[in-house]
């Protein structure tokens, strides 16, 4: 609860997942952050390859719970990963809590993760993001020269962006590049 106070915010939702075989145990709570109650808890299952189908219906519930508009689960996603490629986006996600810790050694793990991801579905545009992403923070985190760095991050981006022209991270993550080679006024666009 502690993170809630210095986040300012009122309210956390907190979750717990697990996977048994082919399905997926969510357990969701809202709480206050202040006194620690409870205003809100649910368990949900589904089969694992319903996972885009469960997010929907979890940020649904959540939104119904707190009284707030809810955007229907088709506009969610710019573009929506493939249910049958669920392994490529696993690996997205371990990419992503690789890149999280910032760390020399979980960055480049966040690598090898994120270029799997594109191994086994080369159209998730998240994947090349990542790549681009990891490789900018290594750049930061190690003695990775950063034109190098930079330019191989472009290239990555530039296929994200052929992917999923929609994508927001992407345009923040050519931004970063940019303000890393210094060129301030086009990262700010």
């Amino acid at each position: 609860l502690e993170v809630g106070k210095r986040l300012g915010a009122d309210l956390l939702v907190l979750g717990s997942l697990r996977r048994v075989n082919d399905r997926l145990l969510v357990y969701v709570e809202v709480v206050e952050s202040g006194s620690g109650q409870q205003i809100w808890s649910r368990r949900f299952e589904q089969r694992s390859s319903d996972i885009f189908l469960l997010e929907a219906e979890i940020a649904g519930r959540v939104a119904e719970a707190l009284g707030k508009a809810y955007t229907q689960p088709g506009a969610l996603y710019k573009t929506m990963p493939s249910v049958s490629l669920l392994e490529a986006y696993d690996y997205y996600l371990l990419g992503r809590h690789y890149q999280a810790q910032r760390v020399e050694n979980s960055l480049v793990k966040a690598l090898e993760m994120y270029r799997k991801s594109i191994e086994t579905d080369p159209g998730l545009a998240s994947g090349y993001r990542g790549v681009a992403a990891a490789t900018l923070l290594l750049s930061y985190y190690s003695d990775q020269p950063l034109n190098q760095a930079v330019e191989l991050a472009l290239a990555n981006l530039e296929q994200a962006l052929e992917l999923d022209p929609g994508d927001e991270e992407v345009y923040a993550t050519f931004g970063l590049a940019r303000h890393l080679l210094g060129e301030y006024a086009v990262a700010e666009q």
